[in-house]
């Protein structure tokens, strides 16, 4: 758009230099709404995701340090997780919560 306003003098070069500005704006617009936007939105969930991890570590180191038992500070650190995401520890194996 500056280019084209930079040359108001050469009239023929108008139309061409504002469809090169209406193009490069709508390229920009695409890039912005179909790879951009997207990228970002993965980008600020893997950030929370993080921080909730090592906010979960930080309470668990705490715990702890502050004497107490691994009982406490497991039912304590699965408050952190959502109900269908939290194990329920059998012996050596695992299983998911029902």
């Amino acid at each position: 758009m500056i280019m084209m306003l930079s040359s108001i003098d050469d009239v023929s070069a108008v139309p061409r230099r504002m469809a090169l500005a209406l193009a490069a704006a709508f390229y920009g617009l695409g890039s912005g709404y179909l790879l951009f936007l997207p990228m970002g939105g993965k980008l600020r969930r893997r950030s929370e995701e993080e921080l909730l991890i090592k906010e979960i570590i930080i309470r668990g180191v705490l715990l702890l340090q502050s004497g107490a038992t691994p009982s406490v500070v497991e039912a304590n650190l699965k408050a952190y997780l959502e109900p269908a995401k939290r194990l329920v520890v059998k012996g050596p194996s695992a299983v998911p919560a029902q």
